[in-house]
């Protein structure tokens, strides 16, 4: 499923990363992350493809609203995961994704220019591990990690609001 964002929608989206990198400058981010560990680029693609998420749904982004990480990223219960760099391939997700956010609907989006987003699929948190392949990517010192392959995962028309 291509979803294409507005320009206006683009100038959402980084009114959004402008407010979370002011909000955690010089700690990690909601998600942990190290202080500036994530590239400006890679955070607008990001949101961005929650956005895109939200908008084929017709549920509500919550980026635009809220700093809180521990909820969903779309609609009552829908996490996002954008695919923003060409060498990024499968869906992740971490075993402590999966504590906080139990068996909620995790959907992988790739982004293919500025605007243009594909959703690729999406799978239940209790399917991951089932679905997934569990890797510490080749460096023991970080957490582990499922990676699902785009091929394991269930088409976009199958989602409902979550």
């Amino acid at each position: 499923m291509k979803v294409v964002l507005s320009k206006g929608d683009m100038e959402r989206v980084k009114r959004v990363v402008a407010r979370q990198r002011a909000h955690y400058r010089g700690k990690p981010n909601g998600h942990g992350a190290k202080a500036n560990a994530i590239s400006y680029d890679d955070e607008v693609g990001g949101f961005a493809g929650e956005l895109a998420v939200a908008t084929a749904l017709g549920a509500k982004w919550h980026a635009e609203t809220t700093l809180d990480t521990s909820g969903p990223d779309v609609g009552r219960a829908t996490q996002v995961r954008t695919l923003t760099r060409p060498t990024s391939k499968r869906l992740l997700v971490r075993p402590h994704d999966l504590k906080k956010y139990g068996d909620v609907p995790f959907v992988l989006v790739r982004r293919d220019g500025e605007r243009e987003f594909t959703l690729l699929g999406w799978v239940y948190g209790d399917d991951v591990p089932v679905r997934g392949r569990k890797t510490d990517g080749g460096d023991p010192s970080r957490p582990p990690m499922f990676l699902v392959d785009p091929d394991d995962l269930e088409p976009m028309a199958g989602l409902k609001v979550a």
